[in-house]
């Protein structure tokens, strides 16, 4: 799920009538603290070498996190950095 579509699910339930005022807030404060989140995400970028990865925000290594990501223009690489967060994209050098 994108970050857009979880801001959009909570806001909807926050103005829902048939959920209890208090949840109502609770989702309420959990769409604010994502639009932040999504304000503050850094932007990274994968910086390919030697057939490894690496952020360019933390400097981790793609291949420790291998397992689990998505496959990204062929390279078996994540949208996001799994150490930092940063939404990711890809250079070649």
């Amino acid at each position: 799920m994108k970050i857009e579509d979880a801001i959009k699910r909570y806001e909807s339930w926050a103005e829902d009538d048939r959920i209890d005022i208090l949840i109502r807030k609770e989702h309420k404060q959990m769409a604010d603290w994502l639009k932040e989140l999504k304000a503050d995400r850094p932007q990274g970028e994968w910086i390919v070498r030697d057939d490894n990865a690496y952020c360019s925000e933390c400097g981790a290594s793609e291949d420790t996190f291998i397992y689990g990501s998505e496959y990204w223009h062929g390279l078996g690489l994540s949208h996001y950095c799994p150490n930092c967060g940063a939404k990711m994209k890809v250079i070649k050098r």
